[in-house]
Formats: C-alpha cells, structure tokens, sequence
C-alpha cells in the first residue's frame, strides 16, 4: 500500500534533508544540492538550474526547503531521471523511487483540473 511505501521512503528523504542542511538551517541552498551531483559525475546543470527555478523554488530564495526538495524529487521522477541514484543507492532508490511514483499517481487523481493545485 502507499502508506507503507511512504513510512519507508519518508525517513529515508528526511535523511538525505537533514544530510544535505549540514547547518541544520532548514534550509538547503540549490548549489549544496548541485555540488553533490556535480561530484557523483552528472551533467545537465543548466537544466538543473532552469528546473529548480521555474518549477521547484516556490518562494524564490534560492533554497530548497524539505517540501521543496521532496517537489524536486517527484520532478525528477515524473521525468524518470537518474538523479535520485545520486542521494539513494540500491534498494533505498527502489524505495523512494516507488513512493514518490505513487504519491505522483495519487496528486494526479486529485488535481482535477491539471493545474497543478489541489
């Protein structure tokens, strides 16, 4: 079921938050985020950063808070993009991958009228 899918990835995206905020500010800026890709080999920064810009920086400050980052997640998802296996290896990326789909699954049978809102 998806709440048991979630009460495995949940802990494992609040984990990877808490990695990525080293100075538990609550807040990650985009280059942390950038950097660590940057050093696990990934290209596309400028799709990257037009990414996080248009569709996942809701308040404009140039940080990711823990929705922000979960929004970015389900971006990458929904585009079924490779990034996440840079934050999660082996089962814990099947993990994620898995609840953040159907989380996707369930956003879109309640936005009815695909504006992106609920």
């Amino acid at each position: 079921s998806i709440e048991k899918k979630l009460l495995v990835a949940f802990p494992l995206i609040e984990g990877l938050y808490q990695q990525l905020d080293a100075d538990k500010s609550g807040n990650v800026y985009f280059e942390t985020v950038l950097f660590q890709l940057r050093n696990s080999g990934m290209r596309g920064e400028a799709w990257l950063k037009k990414c996080f810009a248009e569709y996942v920086d809701c308040n404009k400050d140039d940080r990711l808070n823990f929705y922000e980052l979960l929004g970015l997640l389900l971006y990458w998802q929904a585009r079924k993009s490779d990034y996440q296996a840079v934050f999660f290896t082996g089962r814990q990326e099947q993990f994620v991958s898995s609840a953040l789909e159907e989380l996707a699954k369930m956003f879109y049978l309640e936005d009815k009228n695909r504006d992106r809102s609920l």
